[in-house]
């Protein structure tokens, strides 16, 4: 039997758990297409269970998600996130203060973490490494 796909909006305190999880946060919400604000946003945040992760990225999969979250939560652009272990799959929105729109464009923000994060996976040992290899 097909296990059925669960999406649960998280409360405020899962919001920000999530929001600090490696990776997750690396993708923030910049500025608003419809107005251009670009300011802080309020972030929306749902946590999906009953997917298979190698259905993860599947276009049918992500479309009938989107539909659901769409439709019951007015949230027309949303993010796909698979964070840390890669295992959960989260589903990442902003709303825009001024215009209430969540055509909100994402982008990585570029920070030591950040950096760091890229230094480990190309495998190139970033400055502090540099420093207590010596």
């Amino acid at each position: 039997m097909k296990k059925a796909i669960e999406i649960k909006a998280l409360d405020d305190d899962e919001t920000l758990a999530a929001l600090k999880m490696p990776k997750f946060g690396l993708l923030k919400p910049v500025r608003c297409s419809k107005c251009n604000h670009s300011g802080s946003f309020a972030r929306r945040v749902f946590a999906v269970s009953g997917v298979p992760v190698s259905k993860f990225s599947d276009d049918a999969t992500q479309e009938a998600i989107h539909a659901y979250i769409t439709s019951h939560f007015g949230i027309a652009h949303v993010f796909f996130k698979s964070p840390g272990s890669g295992k959960k799959l989260y589903i990442d929105s902003a709303i825009c203060p001024e215009c209430q729109s969540t055509m909100i464009v994402f982008d990585i923000q570029l920070t030591s973490d950040f950096f760091d994060e890229v230094s480990r996976v190309v495998g190139h040992p970033n400055e502090k490494e540099r420093r207590r290899l010596k």
